[in-house]
């Protein structure tokens, strides 16, 4: 027995030093590579690892993309591709169109902003394991949920005690809601995963048992009591799937604590701005506002940076892009016009535009308030992320709009309709229906794109740096699981 006892502190002692070698070696490893190294080289151009990682962090975010060797070497080749349309962009003059400029602004502007987060909001997120671990679990769940909604706590209060002493749900919901399908369906609010709800909801959402009410809770919006309808488990994952699935939980457990924190901090910060807003124009957008916006908000919205599709974006700047040097609001003597505003609303949730213009410009005069203290704090300075973000974002602009240049011509032709007719043994082109012809039309787009690509990189010598991009990702993978 003591031999065993012996020989197992001598196999704990080996392994401490064996790992804490490996760890040291790795943390060395990891801090040798340099964030200014290439891992691209374009004609004169290159993609260091810094811009690398800060724009495939983006993608990864996404709930179905997981880091993998192969991810890495299709997204860096579709950096470079971009760098190459970005470029001839600027050559053909397409980076002094104003609409761009608008656009690349109002992008550092939320860059600011999330940099404001990080100075003033991050130091006060206080997150333990525990919490981590609960998130973890509520991750595999869904539940099915109703609420009773109040835009003051006393009403909360009072329907709360009347729910305790035996009130119908459904009745009271009937007399509590003015939207019709709300008040015949008891407030009921679907089925909902935890990281669609703000934070203090989304705890009560699923802490709640099944066929039970809540105490009231406090959200951005007002006070609701949340009533738990059903429960489903979903699938497991297992493996470095897991582990990974873990981390992307504490980092939207932090996004939901933080935007409490920082919801509170806006909230005291306006109390005492003077804010005057222009009569004329408020009427004149509000008109507007709701014949752009029509879709139903998506569950992945809040994970995005950008909230607005490219037709909702095209809208909003048809409709408001003459009045883009009107005034809309003045805030503490500063101007707030309708171009900013343009610029802003990209970035503001998508629940809250569906909410109508009155709650987007509630957002934007925030937003407003935020980016003008973080310019103030200099804090483009003190984060690199802003302009290296601000960069990546002009490149994928411009790219944007020369592939736009590029397809503008291009069109279906009888020559590629009857080649098609031949492949497929069709002996009229009159016989290929609506569908056939759009399906046509998108592969001759892609193709010519592709071709435009091939025939820029054929012209330029791109030099890739494979050995540093995996390094750094494959001694980040064993980090991460050592601890």
């Amino acid at each position: 027995m003591q031999n065993n006892l012996y020989f197992s502190i001598i196999k704990s002692i080996i392994t401490r030093i064996f790992f804490g070698g490996l760890f040291f070696l790795l943390l060395l490893n990891v801090r040798c590579t340099n964030d200014t190294q290439f891992v691209a080289r374009i004609g004169e151009q290159q993609i260091t690892l810094e811009e690398f990682k800060t724009a495939y962090l983006e993608l990864i975010k996404q709930p179905n993309k997981f880091d993998s060797p192969d991810l890495r070497e299709k997204f860096l080749d579709e950096l470079i591709n971009r760098k190459l349309l970005a470029e001839q962009s600027r050559e053909d003059g397409l980076s002094q169109d104003e609409k761009f400029i608008y656009k690349l602004e109002g992008y550092k502007n939320k860059q600011l902003r999330d940099a404001h987060f990080k100075y003033v909001i991050e130091p006060q997120i206080k997150i333990d394991s525990n919490e981590v671990r609960q998130a973890y679990t509520f991750t595999q769940q869904i539940r099915k949920i109703k609420h009773l909604f109040f835009s003051a706590k006393e009403q909360a209060d009072l329907i709360y005690r009347k729910l305790l002493n035996g009130a119908d749900w459904n009745a009271l919901a009937g007399q509590i809601f003015k939207d019709k399908k709300l008040s015949q369906n008891g407030g009921d609010l679907g089925w909902v995963y935890w990281d669609q709800l703000e934070y203090d909801m989304a705890r009560t959402a699923f802490m709640t048992p099944l066929n039970s009410f809540s105490k009231p809770v406090k959200s951005n919006f007002g006070y609701h009591i949340i009533y738990v309808e059903n429960i489903e488990k979903q699938l497991m994952i297992s493996g470095y799937d897991a582990k990974i699935h873990f981390d992307k939980v504490k980092t939207m457990l932090r996004k939901m604590k933080g935007d409490k924190i920082a919801y509170q901090y806006i909230t005291d910060l306006m109390q005492n701005k003077d804010i005057q807003v222009n009569p004329r124009m408020m009427v004149l957008i509000n008109d507007k506002f709701n014949e752009i916006f029509k879709r139903a908000p998506s569950k992945y919205e809040q994970m995005n940076e950008i909230q607005l599709t490219d037709s909702e974006m095209r809208n909003v700047e048809e409709k408001y892009w003459n009045y883009r040097k009107e005034t809309l609001a003045i805030i503490d003597g500063k101007e707030m016009s309708v171009g900013n505003f343009i610029n802003m609303v990209n970035y503001i949730p998508y629940s809250a535009i569906r909410q109508g213009f009155k709650k987007t410009l509630d957002y934007a005069i925030r937003d407003f308030v935020i980016t003008n203290e973080a310019k103030k704090l200099n804090l483009a300075d003190k984060y690199k992320f802003v302009n290296l973000k601000a960069a990546l974002y002009e490149d994928y602009l411009l790219q944007k709009k020369y592939k736009q240049k590029i397809i503008r011509n291009v069109k279906l032709t009888d020559k590629d309709m009857r080649k098609y007719c031949k492949i497929y043994n069709i002996i009229d082109v009159q016989d290929l229906n609506r569908g056939i012809r759009k399906q046509l039309l998108n592969d001759k787009i892609r193709q010519t794109l592709a071709d435009s690509i091939a025939a820029l990189r054929k012209n330029i010598h791109i030099e890739k740096n494979l050995e540093l991009l995996h390094l750094y990702y494959n001694n980040m993978k064993l980090y991460s699981a050592i601890n």
